[in-house]
This record gives structure tokens, C-alpha cells and sequence, in this order.
């Protein structure tokens, strides 16, 4: 009975180049996804800088300061409270906004409210030029409150493709580790079996550890060829880990990039931590 081995090998080469095949199409799809991930980070990421500038502009153009001038100096709860008296700057600054909560807090407050007690306390009738009226404090303070809705909104955004850029990691180190599975097992299933091939009808293959052996097949005609067919099937999966390389770098610089200026609704404006946007 004669024993034919081309058989099992180019059965064997065949079905390992399938299997291998059926595996690189679903990393390839795995590696298109990501690219298409980090190309629509990339694109809302410069959409948000854009819209994180326009926003900061528009904070710039309030002067919190002449909003909580008139207010201090508008206000009748300060006339009529007597509290201040002997009290240190912290205390006044404490009292005063507990009177009026509605204050921006600038730095101005205690000026202005030294200024005003002064006024009071020698009963002197001060005129000054009206900056704003009430109306347009009102208007001031609720454009404010929209403003500090769309930091956040902003600061949500930029937390959110935070996060993507944190969760690449154990997603590339996966197909990672499968391309050089792929490389590995090109080599053991499609490479080695063929090496073996042809043999002649009876013929029972051998393995030989011999350097001459080893050193003849790779100069071989066949062996050129399969070298030249792993060196072309390996360059491409390698390429493919540089695409991931390049992906992982992007992720990483992402994550620098989106600091705490962008994430942190003070760095906005320092003046959205208290209750005087919502005074509307």
C-alpha cells in the first residue's frame, strides 16, 4: 500500500492558512474599528476645542466685578444691616454674603463694601454714575447661568472621550498579542508543513537537526519561496502591530492633552462656584 504524505502536509498547510486567515480578517475589522474610534475622537476633540475657546471668550466679555459693585451698592439689606460693626474683613465678607447670596464673590466685594459702610456710617449721601441697572444685572446673571449649563456640557464631553482614550489599552494589548499568535503559527502550520513537500510515494518524512540540512533547504529554490511567502505574510501583520502602535501612541497624548483646564468647571471661570447664576 503506498503512502502518499503530500496529502497530509498540503491538508495540514491548508487548513492552518484558513484558520489563520478566518482569525486576521476579525483583527483587521478590530484594527479598522479602532482607527475609526480614534479618527472620531480625533474630529470631536477639535470640535470641543473650538467650542471650549468660543466659550472662554464669551466668560471674558463679563465683568463680574461691576455686577457685584452695583449690586453691594444697590442693595437696601446692607444699609439696614448693623452687624458689620468691629467686624474683620473675613467676617464682614461672610456676613455679607449670607445677606446677599447672590453675589459673584469677586474680589471687589470687600472694597466696595468698605466703601458703602463708610457712606453709611458718616451719612453722606454718595452719588455714583449708575454702570448697571438691576434689569441688566438680571440679564447678566442668567446669560451666566446658561454659560456655566455649557461648561458643563463642554467638561462632559472632554470626560467622555477621557474615558475612551483610558479603555484603549486592554483592547490593543489583545490584538496585539493575537498578531504575533498569527505570526508564530503561520510559521508552525503553513511554513513548516510545506517545507516537508514533495516527497516521493512512500517516502517517510524526516526531521534533521543537522546544519547542513538546515542551511540547504534555506538556500533552496523551495526554500526561497517559503521564506519570501512568510517574510510577505509577517510583514503585513507587523505592519498591522505599527497601526496599533500608532493608535496607542495617539491615546496616550489624548489623555495628556485632556487636562484639568478642560475638565475642571473653575478653570472656565472661577466665579461658577457659588449660587449667583442661579439668582435669575
Amino acid at each position: 500500500m503506498e503512502v502518499d504524505w503530500n496529502w497530509f502536509f498540503s491538508a495540514f498547510a491548508q487548513s492552518g492558512a484558513a484558520i489563520i486567515g478566518i482569525i486576521a480578517a476579525f483583527v483587521i475589522s478590530k484594527i479598522i474599528g479602532e482607527i475609526n474610534i480614534k479618527y472620531n475622537v480625533e474630529e470631536r476633540h477639535k470640535n470641543l476645542l473650538i467650542d471650549y475657546e468660543s466659550l472662554k471668550d464669551r466668560i471674558s466679555l463679563i465683568n463680574f466685578e461691576q455686577v457685584d459693585e452695583v449690586s453691594i451698592r444697590e442693595s437696601k439689606k446692607i444699609a439696614e444691616e448693623l452687624g458689620f460693626t468691629g467686624l474683620d474683613s473675613k467676617k464682614r465678607l461672610n456676613l455679607l454674603y449670607r445677606i446677599e447670596p447672590c453675589l459673584f464673590k469677586t474680589e471687589k466685594c470687600i472694597t466696595v463694601l468698605d466703601e458703602v459702610l463708610n457712606t453709611t456710617s458718616n451719612s453722606k449721601a454718595v452719588h455714583h454714575n449708575s454702570l448697571l441697572s438691576m434689569d441688566e444685572i438680571k440679564v447678566i446673571r442668567k446669560a451666566v447661568y446658561h454659560l456655566k449649563i455649557e461648561s458643563e456640557s463642554i467638561i462632559k464631553h472632554f470626560r467622555i472621550l477621557k474615558n475612551i482614550s483610558m479603555n484603549y489599552k486592554s483592547k490593543l494589548t489583545s490584538l496585539k498579542f493575537i498578531i504575533c499568535v498569527l505570526i508564530i503559527g503561520f510559521l508552525i502550520t503553513v511554513i513548516y508543513p510545506l517545507h516537508f513537500m514533495p516527497l516521493n510515494s512512500n517516502e517517510v518524512p524526516s526531521i534533521s537537526f543537522k546544519l547542513i540540512d538546515i542551511y540547504s533547504n534555506f538556500v533552496s529554490f523551495k526554500g526561497g519561496l517559503l521564506s519570501l511567502f512568510f517574510i510577505t505574510i509577517s510583514s503585513i501583520l507587523v505592519y498591522f502591530q505599527y497601526i496599533i502602535y500608532k493608535i496607542e501612541i495617539y491615546h496616550k497624548n489624548n489623555i495628556k492633552r485632556i487636562n484639568e483646564d478642560y475638565i475642571n468647571l473653575l478653570s472656565y471661570c472661577k466665579y461658577f462656584n457659588n449660587n449667583a447664576q442661579q439668582c435669575i
